[in-house]
């Protein structure tokens, strides 16, 4: 199958998550899941913003004028002391700043003229009551959760956060600090995952290594098919004698494609358990890495109620790069930028195997399937990374 035929598929196959009440104070980063509207007026009445005294606006033309201190409501030629923040009394529609007055015993004298509404915050400046404030699918960042606060608002729904169970096979992996035998690899992928997973607003669900174990797989899969909302395999995905995953999908549910027309990443299968869907994605950690993020992530996206889109840029290829018809391959490539103009250089090593030059790439280039060589100094749309908001620099 085509890359956007898969995607298509499986985005087609989920709907964002049911809601939940947080605390305000414990939502952030959490995605909103209905509108928010203000239940009264932000600020909830008109009050100073600077310390001084309240005055009405009229009654300090032609300074300096002397007005009488008095408490509560004022009058005409009547001011009250007032600091920053408090209410504006009945009368007021001013404040003369402390700078520009001077108390004279039970009076005050305004040095300088003011407007109506100086230095005022009136009632509803910020939000109106009823005022749709935040919209659904809203990402709520500090910001936000201050606005909420001060609405009085204690809980927030959200979007609960997708479950992803991460399941390696391979028995050759081991975790990390155990003896290196000969023959074992460290695992690469339940913490490069894990830490993707958290930065889609999603909880990484771990069920460790669980070898070439056909029976043990089985069982992990059926389990993670009942605690979590999404489920991603690595190793044990193409065509060999330990490769258990499709088969093992197949068996407990269905396998809606496999060996996609990809690189890296071709022996991707994609299928579902129990209405969950199911990703076995290579052993190979940068195959893993790019095919999470070119058909996982927007999934997660989705379950979690997030809007999301690659963001891509048009790029000058440095350098041609071979392809094949009917396939799409992501380049690893090291953008820079001279001039206003994006250019791309792929990385020397592009196998699936190697992670090091993917660690070194900023930016992803996609070769469609029926193109079969990108020329140098053609233009290119190449997927951002991480690191690529760059500066100009001078050619």
């Amino acid at each position: 199958m085509r890359a956007e035929e898969v995607l298509r598929s499986a985005l087609a196959s989920v709907s964002t998550l049911e809601a939940e009440a947080v605390p305000v104070a414990e939502a952030c980063g959490r995605v909103l899941a209905e509108h928010v509207f203000a239940p009264l007026n932000l600020p909830p009445f008109t009050r100073a913003t600077m310390d001084g005294y309240a005055v009405h606006a009229e009654d300090t033309r032609a300074p300096p004028v002397r007005l009488r201190l008095v408490e509560g409501r004022i009058g005409r030629m009547q001011a009250k002391r007032i600091a920053t923040g408090e209410p504006l009394p009945e009368g007021a529609d001013a404040v003369l700043r402390r700078e520009f007055a001077r108390v004279e015993g039970e009076h005050v004298l305004a040095l300088r003229e003011v407007e109506p509404g100086k230095d005022v915050s009136p009632e509803g400046e910020d939000v109106r009551r009823g005022e749709r404030v935040l919209e659904a699918g809203t990402v709520l960042e500090p910001l936000h959760l201050g606005l909420l606060s001060g609405l009085g608002l204690k809980a927030v729904k959200v979007v609960r956060r997708p479950k992803v169970a991460i399941i390696v096979t391979g028995d050759e992996v081991v975790e990390a600090g155990e003896r290196l035998e000969p023959g074992k690899v460290y695992d690469m992928n339940t913490a490069m995952l894990s830490a993707e997973i958290h930065a889609c607003g999603a909880v990484p669900e771990c069920y460790g290594i669980v070898g070439d174990d056909r029976e043990r797989l089985k069982e992990v899969l059926l389990r993670a098919s009942r605690e979590t909302d999404l489920i991603v395999t690595t190793g044990g995905s193409s065509r060999g004698e330990k490769d258990f995953v499709p088969g093992v999908v197949e068996e407990l549910g269905e396998v809606k494609a496999h060996f996609l027309a990809v690189k890296p990443g071709k022996p991707m299968a994609y299928g579902m358990i129990n209405r969950r869907l199911v990703f076995a994605l290579s052993g190979w950690a940068a195959a893993a890495w790019v095919t999470f993020q070119v058909f996982v992530k927007p999934v997660i996206l989705k379950l979690g109620g997030r809007r999301w889109e690659p963001e891509a840029v048009e790029a000058v290829a440095e350098q041609s790069i071979p392809s094949r018809r009917g396939r799409r391959d992501f380049v690893r490539v090291r953008l820079s930028r001279r001039n206003g103009c994006y250019y791309a250089s792929p990385l020397e090593v592009q196998r699936s195997s190697v992670l090091f030059t993917l660690a070194r790439a900023n930016a992803l280039l996609e070769v469609p399937e029926e193109v079969e060589r990108i020329e140098a100094g053609e233009r290119v749309r190449v997927r951002l990374l991480r690191g690529a908001e760059l500066a100009d620099t001078i050619a």
